[in-house]
């Protein structure tokens, strides 16, 4: 293939990012075979885990061409990451990179590439995730919101995955008092999902970020969300689960946090009462906090 470059436009970055034809090439080949997509994007088969690293590392065009895609579809993956960097203001960041967050490096499994809109922020910020049900009540609605401006005001980075419910009040809590937040996506960029939120992601993206490790027009599949929880605890310092049923998919991102050495905070007030939640307090990193003034002192003492 023909030598080239192109700059993306830094609507929200700092500098341009400059993406060689040789770069191109390996971000679209981790694309076809460390994540193997199908949905609305790539016509390949196979369903392998979503946005991990190829299990026999990286892959050569050789490799490419003779084994599940050809040199058509190489060039059709090129055509849209060109797209998506040069519309969106979009950064692919490798875990190679030095950009790559420092949070993730030792995670098992890591994505091998994100695609990130926005500013992630210094990594020296302290980052808290705020999660928790889809079906919330106004109860949990008000606390997300109020916990995560709290702590956004207090200096953290408020993480979640801009679903309905808890997420969405959480992002709206640290915006509304012009904090930072990052939206770990369970889609890819393209897809923005629920389409509630459409307008929501563009707040996050002038006063964060929104990170995903799926395709640009990736579509919600059964494993993305799953996957885009165990992104959340790898990004987060501390997890605070506000509401959620004993078997929630929240549980996914909690227990991540907890096998990767987080502490965990369970909101009292809602959560207080189940038994389930007074057995998962139990765990030594897991703690329940009663109002905002404790979860702040806890959060101190965690960094």
């Amino acid at each position: 293939m023909k030598s080239e470059s192109f700059a993306v436009a830094p609507e929200f970055y700092h500098h341009d990012v400059t993406i060689s034809a040789s770069e191109l090439d390996e971000i679209s080949t981790l694309l076809i075979e460390g994540q193997g997509y199908r949905d609305n994007w790539l016509p390949l088969k196979g369903d392998r885990p979503s946005g991990f690293d190829h299990p026999e590392g990286n892959v050569d065009n050789e490799r490419l061409t003779s084994h599940s895609a050809d040199v058509n579809t190489l060039e059709k993956v090129r055509r849209e990451l060109k797209k998506l960097l040069s519309d969106s203001k979009v950064q692919v960041v490798l875990s190679t990179s030095v950009d790559y967050p420092h949070r993730l490096r030792d995670l098992d499994g890591r994505p091998a590439l994100l695609f990130v809109r926005g500013d992630m922020g210094d990594s020296k910020t302290p980052t808290l995730a705020v999660v928790g049900s889809r079906r919330a009540s106004d109860d949990g609605i008000k606390a997300a919101h109020l916990l995560a401006s709290s702590a956004a005001s207090a200096g953290f980075m408020i993480v979640s995955g801009l679903a309905v419910g808890i997420d969405s009040a959480s992002h709206r809590g640290a915006l509304d008092s012009d904090g930072q937040t990052i939206a770990v996506l369970g889609t890819g960029l393209g897809k923005v999902y629920p389409i509630e939120n459409r307008g929501l992601d563009l707040r996050i993206a002038r006063r964060g970020a929104l990170v995903t490790q799926f395709p640009p027009m990736q579509s919600p599949t059964k494993t993305s969300f799953p996957s885009r929880n165990v992104l959340i605890a790898g990004l987060s310092d501390a997890t605070l689960v506000v509401e959620m049923s004993e078997h929630s998919g929240t549980r996914i991102e909690v227990n991540c946090a907890i096998a990767q050495g987080r502490r965990v905070f369970l909101w009292a007030p809602i959560l207080g009462s189940e038994e389930w939640a007074c057995q998962f307090a139990e765990h030594p990193q897991v703690t329940f906090v009663k109002n905002e003034d404790e979860l702040l002192v806890e959060l101190s003492a965690t960094n």
